[in-house]
């Protein structure tokens, strides 16, 4: 499988960058591409018709993650490609206590609901490809263990990286819409 990664240049991303080189590599502001950027997002999203897989990862606070999953779809959709899109929500859109200050949840919870609608597309035999919303909880990253809500466990790189590559071996005619992956906490 090659594979695309959209923010693979720290963390979890560059898990997956690392796990899967030499068939990866890292779109990110590393290396050029900003997904806040409207070009930069056409550039990654032509960009990733050249790959089996992409994870759309990169999170900046606005509305670009979700902004470059709906043109992942319009590309991958366009072009009848088969193969996988990734997309990394988040487990707190349902736990996570809303907080009228905080926008994280409802700029994820955005996100979430897109990449369902086109998993929805997936299922239905719209689309060539799959589409899965990894929705983890707190990951194990080292951004992660610095917050004051740490509890000393998180979703780590490599059962990450194991899961897209569980999933994307899956038979073509399995759709899995979404998944949670937590770590426990004691």
């Amino acid at each position: 499988m090659k594979i695309l990664v959209i923010g693979g240049g720290s963390g979890i991303g560059k898990d997956v960058v690392d796990y899967f080189a030499p068939d990866s590599a890292n779109a990110s502001r590393s290396t050029g591409y900003n997904i806040m950027d409207p070009d930069s997002r056409r550039d990654i999203a032509d960009m990733s018709l050249e790959y089996d897989a992409v994870l759309n990862h990169a999170y900046t606070g606005d509305m670009s993650q979700y902004m470059m999953l709906k043109l992942l779809y319009a590309f991958w959709n366009k072009e009848k490609k088969s193969g996988y899109i990734f997309h990394t929500g988040t487990y707190s859109t349902y736990s996570m206590q809303w907080n009228v200050d905080s926008t994280y949840p409802d700029i994820k919870g955005a996100s979430d609901e897109l990449a369902r609608k086109i998993s929805k597309r997936c299922e239905n035999n719209k689309t060539n490809f799959r589409c899965t919303n990894i929705r983890p909880g707190m990951l194990d990253t080292e951004k992660s263990r610095a917050k004051p809500h740490w509890k000393g466990n998180g979703v780590r790189g490599k059962e990450f990286c194991q899961l897209i590559e569980f999933l994307y071996n899956l038979p073509d005619d399995l759709c899995i819409p979404q998944i949670v992956l937590e770590g426990k906490n004691d």
